[in-house]
């Protein structure tokens, strides 16, 4: 089964915990470990290898757990679409609060900003790189694009903060 949060669901021969993100190792718990209790992670995968006696033709089994958190390889934030109330608004700063590991996580920004309204999702205004100056408009959004090259870290973006006037 699948469970996420902090609920916690039963096996014939353990309970299973989730409480949150922790570091996990691959656990094997053999069947017979009554009344056992393991903290796994919020979304965990359950294997079960089968094989089968000749001599009574049940299924012994032993119950595998793996809980190990994987990211994917890139994701993508696109925050609301701002209306400052002001035409022709320049943006005067933007920061981003990230945790990063050089050469193995990252987060990359892209903003745009028009006069004219437009929607979360339209393909225009265009993006542009916020390194390449900030754009001007009423209408303000920013994107972050979150990649890593090691499935078990993830960059953490805190806050983005966008000054205009």
């Amino acid at each position: 089964g699948e469970t996420g949060g902090t609920e916690t669901h039963t096996h014939s021969d353990m309970t299973i915990k989730t409480d949150g993100p922790t570091q996990i190792e691959q656990k094997e718990i053999e069947k017979g470990n009554e009344g056992s209790e393991k903290i796994a992670s919020p979304t965990h995968t359950h294997t079960l290898d089968l094989s089968f006696d000749s001599a009574t033709s049940l299924p012994p089994y032993r119950d595998t757990i793996f809980a190990r958190a994987e990211y994917v390889s890139s994701g993508t934030l696109e925050s609301p679409v701002f209306d400052t109330g002001i035409e022709g608004a320049t943006w005067n700063a933007f920061f981003k609060d990230e945790t990063t590991e050089e050469g193995v996580t990252g987060i990359e920004m892209a903003v745009r900003a028009s006069d004219t309204p437009f929607e979360q999702g339209d393909a225009s205004p265009a993006w542009t790189d916020p390194a390449d100056g900030l754009p001007t408009g009423r209408y303000m959004q920013w994107k972050a694009t979150l990649t890593t090259t090691d499935s078990t870290k993830t960059p953490v973006l805190h806050a983005v903060r966008v000054y205009y006037y």
